[in-house]
């Protein structure tokens, strides 16, 4: 069961051969004022009557979640029909969804073995994070990825990801970073995640750096985008951690931080603590402040250790 945003269609969409059956329920977010309340309240009783239904119909041996507002109707219907629960946990710090339901849990899994649940350690075991790529995709080199996205083979090469919905805010700061002076704009080319509805005005800033680009709103399959890349700037859920890792990719992780969360923080600095040679955490502020120099300075001095690299090879 899925979640009705148009993300999870997109999802199924795209993994359709290897799902049996899905049902999609109408809960997308956290009630944000009172006036909110309301509508999440009917659906969260709509999602639990339906999902009652079809547990009723499919009689599952277990239910696995990762959390989440959906997690909550139909975790109370599994529990109510005697239905064995297990969680996922991705994030470092347990999300309000699995920390409130843990209790009726009989499983934890978490992809970081650092999460501690209160008197529940009892319930709790390391998952490693399921990479979706298999060992030919990974097995690719960079000059291959990016010769098939029609880009230089010995370029350092910079992969942007924004995430599945891409980010406005991380393509400004890489806007940003490649109109400073101090960006090496010729010893660079870009692969750029834009997200829906900004790919041409990304284009178009690489054009007039001339700077060559690879550049694209979504994919499902990534495998070649980090493959191809010498450094990846990404937000940092834990997928994207994990995949960068996996791939054993230097990486520049801005955690998104908003009123609402700020767990990619923690995740990062969790993933910088354990991956100290992979991983460098910057400040989602810092960043976006008009101020491109100290992230062009740490790119810069990147470029110049490989190219360090490779003539001591």
């Amino acid at each position: 069961m899925a979640s009705n945003t148009k993300l999870d269609q997109q999802i199924l969409h795209d993994h359709a051969e290897k799902v049996d059956r899905y049902e999609l329920l109408p809960l997308q977010n956290l009630p944000r004022s009172w006036s909110d309340y309301p509508r999440v309240a009917w659906n969260c009783l709509q999602s639990f009557v339906k999902s009652c239904i079809i547990f009723y119909q499919t009689k599952p041996d277990v239910l696995f979640s990762t959390g989440g507002i959906i997690a909550l109707p139909t975790c109370l219907a599994a529990y109510l029909m005697n239905i064995p629960i297990h969680f996922y946990e991705l994030n470092v710090i347990p999300g309000k969804a699995i920390k409130t339901l843990a209790p009726i849990a009989q499983k934890i899994y978490c992809a970081f073995d650092q999460v501690a649940f209160n008197n529940l350690e009892h319930k709790t075991e390391y998952l490693a994070y399921p990479i979706r790529y298999d060992h030919a995709q990974m097995a690719k080199t960079a000059a291959q990825a990016r010769q098939s996205m029609g880009l230089a083979i010995t370029k350092y090469t910079i992969t942007v990801l924004g995430g599945s919905q891409g980010s406005q805010s991380l393509n400004h700061a890489v806007l940003q970073l490649i109109a400073d002076k101090n960006f090496p704009a010729s010893d660079v080319q870009f692969i750029h995640q834009t997200g829906t509805n900004e790919v041409e005005k990304v284009k178009a800033a690489y054009q007039k750096r001339s700077i060559s680009a690879h550049v694209f709103d979504y994919t499902a399959q990534l495998a070649d985008m980090y493959a191809a890349a010498d450094l990846v700037i990404a937000r940092a859920g834990a997928g994207t951690i994990f995949e960068c890792k996996a791939f054993s990719k230097p990486s520049i992780l801005i955690p998104l931080e908003t009123d609402i969360t700020d767990h990619q923080k923690d995740n990062a600095l969790q993933a910088q603590k354990l991956y100290s040679n992979l991983f460098h955490v910057m400040d989602q502020a810092a960043v976006l402040s008009h101020n491109a120099a100290p992230i062009a300075s740490y790119i810069t001095k990147l470029i110049k250790k490989k190219d360090c690299n490779d003539e001591t090879v």
